[in-house]
């Protein structure tokens, strides 16, 4: 489980590096520090498991169980070695045995390898040919755990250990939850070499599980930058006609409407002014979509001052800003404004409004009520130009 909690904290904290890099901003804001929090709680606890693998921590009921079964033999120490790793200041030594079962265990000799802390003042009673009593605790294992009784009484005196040679290959405790009887609970996945394939994909599984959970509401956002990648983009600018239209699409579906008062669009994101109630009122919220996440900001910090200022989105051609900012870029380059690079290409955004009315003996004098028009400029390090076509995407010119 332990394993399982390291790769869900890496899966998760995969998911907010992601989710951050093409995401809105904020994007992975909590998932990264909980992805990593995790991933090095259970990791530490991994490392401090697989240090003390092979130490037996046995319930009394299942020793107990072992001796009314006379379930013991004669362990003989072969190699006492210590680990480095003290726990409350007194070392854990890993210790090689060579078993002997008793008449009554119905088993044949072996050799094992198990960890056990031993206090300072005792290693020498583990030195290399000691003997010891030890409850054989499973019937069909290797473990054990070594005893206080005394060796040297005569129901063990006797007893011929064979050399560490004749009792085979060194063994180590198998997995599973030892019951009283001395029986064997395995558990689901095996903890062996054999069960290894299987324990890889389910720590796959589950790093993938929180990756796509992390990752499961930024599904546009990903979906754009798939896409820009094949342009050699990590993000897509939303200004081209691969993108804006159906970008559009995603707002006009949030929105509930196709109506706006105002709209920019960016390389990077699209804002939209857009009416609480479409073809009346001039009360209005603002919308942002970025990176494939429509963000609902609340009322607009300036509000119109008429309905009319309100038109369809439908009436523009989205698909024409991306060829209009390269036609812009020529006619500001015919007109003589230098400095025209990638850098200003890429700062230039749109803004889509009706013209203001500037006839002063009208009664809508000084309100955006005249014909949609699209606007955007390039600044160079020393000049700028101004841009205005119609919605259809014609009728570019430079204004100023």
């Amino acid at each position: 489980m332990l394993r399982i909690a390291f790769f869900l904290g890496i899966g998760c904290l995969l998911g907010g590096i992601v989710a951050a890099i093409v995401g809105p901003p904020g994007a992975g804001g909590w998932q990264i520090p909980v992805g990593l929090t995790l991933a090095i709680v259970a990791g530490t606890l991994v490392l401090i498991s697989r240090a003390f693998r092979g130490v037996p921590v046995v319930p009394a009921e299942v020793v107990a169980a072992a001796r009314a079964a006379n379930r013991l033999g004669v362990a003989r120490v072969d190699v006492l070695s210590e680990t480095g790793t003290r726990v409350n200041e007194q070392p854990l030594c890993e210790l090689t045995l060579t078993v002997q079962p008793g008449p009554d265990a119905g088993a044949a000799p072996f050799r094992v390898r198990i960890r056990q802390v031993i206090p300072v003042s005792q290693i020498a009673g583990y030195a290399p040919g000691t003997r010891h009593v030890a409850a054989l605790l499973s019937a069909s294992g290797p473990e054990l755990v070594l005893l206080d009784d005394p060796v040297a009484t005569v129901a063990w005196a006797g007893v011929d250990i064979p050399e560490a040679d004749a009792a085979g290959a060194v063994l180590t405790p198998q997995g599973g939850v030892l019951r009283a009887d001395g029986s064997r609970r395995r558990p689901l996945i095996g903890t062996g070499r054999r069960g290894r394939p299987a324990r890889v994909v389910v720590y796959i599984l589950a790093a993938a599980v929180a990756a796509g959970a992390v990752l499961w509401p930024l599904r546009p956002a990903l979906a754009l930058s798939a896409s820009a990648l094949a342009d050699g983009r990590l993000h897509a600018d939303l200004r081209e006609p691969a993108y804006l239209p159906e970008s559009i699409a995603t707002l006009t579906a949030a929105i509930g409407h196709e109506n706006a008062f105002d709209v920019v669009v960016t390389e990077d994101f699209m804002t939209v002014q857009a009416p609480v109630v479409p073809d009346s009122g001039t009360a209005s919220d603002e919308w942002q979509l970025r990176r494939g996440v429509v963000e609902h900001r609340g009322p607009a910090l300036i509000q119109p001052r008429a309905a009319a200022e309100q038109f369809p989105l439908d009436e523009v051609s989205w698909d024409a800003f991306g060829p209009a900012l390269v036609e812009g870029a020529k006619l500001a380059e015919a007109a003589g404004i230098t400095g025209i690079t990638s850098e200003v290409l890429a700062e230039a955004h749109f803004t889509v409004q009706r013209s203001t009315d500037s006839d002063v003996h009208s009664d809508s004098f000084g309100q955006s009520v005249g014909p949609v028009t699209v606007r955007f400029s390039l600044h160079g390090p020393y000049d700028a130009a101004f841009f205005e076509m119609a919605p259809d995407g014609s009728g570019l010119r430079i204004t100023q």
